[in-house]
């Protein structure tokens, strides 16, 4: 009935009782020491990050790869940062409602922070030094290849874990296939996703084959209640009704942070496809209102440099209009609705995990996740084609992680020091041949 744990988590662990069946709780602290180490070396946008979470140590004591990956489906049929969500959710299963927080502004802190200074003090006003912008592009293309490198290996681990017969392995192959065919299109994921639970159930439906369900002791303990979501979704609902009311129907003009976070928040709460969908919608809700398009472009290439998410491009925005207040303003309103919306969906995802029929389904739907991270892997990889600089750094990179890494550095530090290893490269091989993210 307990949860396995590490040697060095052991002492910070709770041990679960009859009423919480394999509760697995860790200390705030350790939820904020994970995902702060996560955040400095989040990049290659969510493949990469779902990637990292996948291959942390720490993970498979509190999910295995079946229910992690139904978790990661939860967040692809959300609006908001689907990574984001999935690290806020791992800190919800580890510490409660508060676990989820300290997960979410650890995962976030450096990011966030660093687009708002740039966009208090620098104003979007700022010119690299030239050398300095091409080592930090060097580096930039190093980091890419290694995130290209953990998204193989987190491919290669879920295809094997999840696909493994011939109507899994079709599903698999369908949505890696239609991903590539119909690349950076919002609605596709969740449709994906939908067929891919459909195939599963109809085939249990016509074979009469009912996949294992966790058992009492086995099943994951979701530490928060419908009465909790049920408040998440009203204060997501009442915020989106306030703020649309304040800037749209009110007489005297309202507040000008309320008038920054209700284009943010509104398009938090509607936005599926992540950071490739999220700067068109931002466009024209922000220039020219609140900025230049040159200064949205800056912010645009800025964020490029940075671990996390996308959506922290909204710090950086806000930060331009209003300082750190500004910042606020915009990057809690386009994240919140994303926090509020995995934080209403978690307990009956709990629930799922209990019942045959949402396990065939859930079959369908995690064959199908495995298929879009393999999609995922093809389409980082176009990015790097014109360097073969690049394509050795990911290919060395993937080889020392999956043949070498766990030997020479140890679970708990292969994948950052793969990440290192992408970054060392990246700077040393781009000032000794041509490499592409210095010469763009």
């Amino acid at each position: 009935r307990h949860a396995a744990l590490s040697e060095h988590d052991m002492d910070e662990a709770l041990l679960p009782t009859s009423e919480t069946p394999a509760a697995y709780k860790v200390s705030l602290l350790t939820v904020c020491k994970r995902f702060l180490s996560l955040g400095f070396i989040a990049f290659g946008g969510p493949p990469a990050h779902v990637a990292l979470m996948l291959a942390q140590p720490w993970r498979p004591e509190m999910l295995d790869d079946k229910t992690f990956a139904s978790l990661f489906a939860l967040t692809q049929f959300l609006p908001g940062p689907s990574s984001t969500q999935l690290a806020t959710a791992l800190g919800v299963l580890m510490g409660g409602p508060l676990g989820g927080i300290v997960a979410f502004l650890s995962f976030s802190v450096f990011a966030t922070t660093s687009m708002t200074v740039l966009g208090t003090i620098l104003g979007g006003h700022f010119d690299l030094n030239p050398a300095v912008g091409t080592a930090l592009s060097n580096l930039q293309a190093g980091l890419t290849a290694a995130a290209i490198a953990l998204v193989a290996k987190a491919a290669l681990t879920l295809a094997t874990k999840l696909a493994t017969d011939s109507t899994t392995q079709a599903v698999c192959t369908f949505a890696a296939a239609m991903s590539l065919f119909v690349p950076n299109t919002a609605w596709l994921i969740p449709l994906l996703l939908a067929v891919g639970g459909v195939a599963t159930v109809s085939e249990s439906a016509i074979s009469g084959y009912a996949p294992p369900v966790a058992s009492e002791i086995n099943r994951l303990h979701v530490p928060i209640g419908r009465l909790f979501s049920t408040v998440c979704l009203v204060i997501w609902l009442a915020l989106l009704i306030a703020l649309m009311l304040a800037t749209h129907t009110s007489h005297s003009a309202a507040p000008w942070w309320v008038e920054l976070m209700e284009p943010f928040y509104r398009i938090g709460s509607m936005i599926w496809g992540g950071g490739p969908v999220v700067l068109p919608m931002l466009l024209p809700e922000v220039v020219p209102k609140f900025v230049s398009q040159a200064q949205f472009l800056q912010g645009f290439a800025y964020v490029q440099a940075m671990p996390g998410p996308m959506f922290n491009f909204s710090a950086f925005l806000g930060g331009l209009v209003g300082g750190p207040a500004g910042a606020i303003a915009a990057w809690g309103g386009l994240f919140l609705p994303g926090i509020l919306f995995i934080h209403a969906a978690l307990p009956y995802w709990g629930e799922l995990q209990a019942s045959a029929r949402a396990q065939s389904l859930l079959r369908g739907v995690n064959a199908a996740c495995a298929g879009l991270v393999i999609a995922a892997v093809f389409q980082l990889f176009d990015h790097i084609t014109d360097s073969l600089i690049q394509q050795g750094i990911a290919l060395v990179a993937f080889a020392v992680h999956h043949l070498f890494g766990q030997r020479l550095f140890g679970a708990s530090l292969n994948p950052p020091a793969t990440v290192a290893i992408g970054a060392v490269m990246g700077f040393g091989l781009c000032y000794v041949g041509t490499c592409y993210a210095a010469g763009k």
